[in-house]
């Protein structure tokens, strides 16, 4: 009887030393898991940023293009031209505002 109870806190001892090991382990892996997934995250932000970046450089382009189009399909009339410019300006800001938001 006496060997048997030393042998079951054995097992006992052995299963919780063994639990603790696993805990471990698991926690190790659940780091290295979200460590990753914050890499990601990052990368991903970063990408977004930069396609940011793209879109409103692009925008401002075909802005520009169209304000150009406008003053060579206008006749030169100054008065014309003023609101045409001033008509761009605010089509520019607008654009801008929504690429954005």
């Amino acid at each position: 009887i006496g060997d048997s109870k030393s042998e079951v806190n054995k097992m006992i001892k052995d299963a919780n030393d063994q639990a603790e090991k696993n805990v471990i382990k698991s926690n190790e892996i659940f780091d290295k898991l979200l460590e990753v997934r914050k890499k990601n995250t990052e990368e991903k932000i970063k990408q977004l940023k930069n396609q940011a970046i793209k879109d409103i450089k692009n925008a401002s382009i075909n802005i520009a293009f169209e304000s150009v189009e406008k003053l060579l399909i206008n006749s030169i009339d100054k008065t014309k031209l003023d609101k045409i410019y001033s008509q761009s300006i605010q089509e520019t800001k607008l654009a801008l505002q929504k690429k954005s938001s």
